[in-house]
């Protein structure tokens, strides 16, 4: 068996040693015409050139963003619903701000709900 090894170059291996290191993944390099040419410039890689590349994927991820940041102003929320609950509620015993603040509570946490789905279906 042969193998172009790019750390060592090309080795041949009977097919007993092949067979105890090979883990059953093999990558399949082949050149095209863009990476033959001598034309191109040496410039630096930089990440925002793959962003840039990518079609769609700058909007996703402004989105994913957006909807990172009003996940965490929603739980930050959380601890302030309890302390309203605790002092303007219980001790007064005013069952209408309660009901108020509990379908509040409800629409944030489905607001949560809904923004953790999105941030998973995007794939962060």
């Amino acid at each position: 068996v042969t193998l172009h090894d790019p750390a060592i170059g090309e080795r041949r291996l009977s097919k007993k040693s092949f067979a105890q290191y090979f883990t059953g993944i093999v990558l399949e390099v082949t050149p095209d015409r863009m990476s033959m040419s001598a034309d191109l410039p040496e410039t630096p890689v930089r990440s925002f050139d793959y962003i840039g590349a990518r079609k769609g994927l700058l909007p996703a991820m402004v989105q994913l963003l957006i909807l990172t940041l009003l996940l965490q102003v929603l739980t930050l929320r959380m601890p302030l619903f309890m302390q309203l609950v605790v002092d303007e509620v219980l001790l007064p015993n005013d069952v209408d701000l309660l009901t108020v603040l509990v379908l509040g509570f409800m629409g944030l946490a489905l607001i949560t709900l809904v923004t953790r789905s999105l941030q998973e279906l995007t794939g962060l």
